[in-house]
C-alpha cells in the first residue's frame, strides 16, 4: 500500500503542471462560472458573515503570535479589548512589511517563508498608544515636527529656503536697479506704476507717428 502511495506521489510530482491545467480547465468551465456567480448572489449575507469571522480569527492568530504565549494586551497601557488592539513595529519597519505582506494577518500564512517577520520586532498596542508612538518617534512619519508645546500643538521645524533669491534687474524706463516681486518672465520690466504709465504713453505716441507715416506713403499723389 505504501508503495502504491509513493508511486502516486511520484507521478503527481512529475506531472504537476499538467494536472494543474487539467483541474483549472475542469473547474473554470462556463457552466461552473455561471453557477458560482448565481451562488454568490444567493448567499451574499452568508459569505459576508463568513469573511468577517475569518478576518477576526486571523487577527486573533496574529495577536497570539506576537504575544508569544503571554496575555493579549497593550504593552503600554495594559488594555485587553481585542477590538482596539493593533500591531506596533518597534523598529519602524511597518512600511517595509506592508509592501511585502499587504495585510497584517498574512503573517500567519507566511511564517514558513524564508523572509518571515521577526516577532521580536513587533509588540501589541492599542489604537491610542500606537498613534502616540507615531508622534513620539518623529523620525518615522512626522519628520517636520520638532516637538510639542504644553497644549500638545506641534512645533514645526523652520526649513531652509531651497530657492535662490531674486536677482536685481534694471528698469526699462528710468534705469534704476530694483528687485522684482515675482519670477515671471516679461519683455519689459518697470520698478513702479509711474514708469509703466510713462513707458506706455511714450510707446503709444511713437506708434501713432509710425502709423501716420505709413498711411501718408501709401496714399496716391493728388489725394487729400
Amino acid at each position: 500500500m505504501e508503495k502504491i502511495k509513493n508511486l502516486g506521489q511520484e507521478w503527481r510530482d512529475a506531472h504537476k503542471e499538467e494536472s494543474r491545467k487539467y483541474h483549472m480547465n475542469k473547474r473554470l468551465t462556463p457552466e461552473r462560472q455561471q453557477y458560482l456567480k448565481e451562488f454568490r448572489k444567493r448567499n451574499k449575507e452568508n459569505n459576508r458573515c463568513s469573511d468577517q469571522k475569518h478576518n477576526w480569527d486571523q487577527k486573533v492568530k496574529v495577536l497570539r503570535l506576537v504575544a508569544k504565549g503571554g496575555p493579549i494586551q497593550c504593552a503600554k497601557c495594559g488594555i485587553k479589548d481585542k477590538r482596539i488592539l493593533q500591531i506596533h513595529h518597534i523598529n519602524g519597519n511597518g512600511k517595509r512589511d506592508r509592501k511585502f505582506y499587504y495585510k497584517t494577518n498574512v503573517m500567519v500564512r507566511t511564517q514558513n517563508h524564508k523572509e518571515k517577520i521577526n516577532v521580536e520586532e513587533l509588540e501589541i498596542r492599542c489604537c491610542n498608544c500606537n498613534i502616540l508612538a507615531e508622534y513620539e518617534e518623529l523620525n518615522r512619519r512626522y519628520t517636520n515636527i520638532a516637538g510639542f508645546d504644553e497644549n500638545f500643538d506641534p512645533i514645526w521645524k523652520i526649513l531652509p529656503k531651497t530657492r535662490k533669491p531674486l536677482e536685481p534687474i534694471f528698469c526699462d524706463m528710468c534705469g534704476i536697479k530694483y528687485i522684482p516681486r515675482d519670477r515671471k518672465k516679461r519683455v519689459n520690466h518697470f520698478c513702479s506704476k509711474e514708469c509703466y504709465t510713462l513707458f506706455m504713453r511714450k510707446n503709444s505716441k511713437a506708434n501713432k507717428c509710425k502709423e501716420d507715416k505709413v498711411e501718408n506713403k501709401t496714399k496716391p499723389i493728388g489725394t487729400l
